[in-house]
């Protein structure tokens, strides 16, 4: 059993690393203050459909949310 677990250690080390990414990922688009609640749905959808690419999109794209958001975030900050 014990020989057997070393063969596959990589393995294993890969899946916790990669499941590892996929819940911090998941995590910080539910939490994303740049994101407003349609994007913020848009993209758990997108990282729990797409699997591997769409966490890579979302880190390139989606987590500085669109213009839009953007926009509503400075006004926030205009206010005292």
């Amino acid at each position: 059993m014990l020989p057997q677990l070393m063969e596959n250690i990589e393995l294993i080390a890969l899946i916790v690393l990669l499941f590892t990414f996929f819940v911090y990922t998941l995590y910080h688009a539910v939490n994303n203050p740049k994101l407003y609640s349609e994007e913020r749905l848009f993209w758990v959808l997108i990282i729990l459909l797409t699997t591997f690419f769409g966490w890579i999109v979302y880190w390139k794209v989606g987590k500085n949310g669109s213009n839009r958001s953007q926009i509503l975030l400075n006004k926030r900050a205009d206010y005292p």
